[in-house]
């Protein structure tokens, strides 16, 4: 199992992870170290397409000040294909972090 660099998330669209050939995320955390609530939208982007409404996974989820949200944590996991990637974007820069827990298949 790997984690994937803790990447900043900014109130353009971030890709957070990108997977090369097949592998399985175990978990992802998404960080408010504002202070202030910040919403974030989430899509897992098969690797020809673009984020939108046909790959949206959670929409404009309000992370608290202060407060963590886990994705995938109690042992779910997200199949991903060969440059399948997931996108995140907040309503807010500098105040979100990602990490991504992954392993390859």
């Amino acid at each position: 199992m790997a984690i994937n660099a803790v990447v900043a998330v900014g109130n353009t669209n971030t890709t957070i992870y990108k997977s090369s050939n097949v592998s399985a995320v175990t978990m992802i955390s998404l960080c408010n170290y504002s202070a202030s609530g910040v919403s974030v939208s989430m899509h897992v982007v098969p690797g020809a397409d673009s984020p939108g409404n046909s790959n949206i996974m959670m929409k404009d989820v309000l992370i608290p000040a202060g407060d963590t949200y886990m994705v995938y944590s109690a042992g779910e996991k997200l199949v991903m294909d060969n440059n399948d990637y997931i996108n995140i974007i907040a309503d807010a820069g500098s105040s979100i972090t990602s990490v991504v827990s992954y392993t390859g298949i």
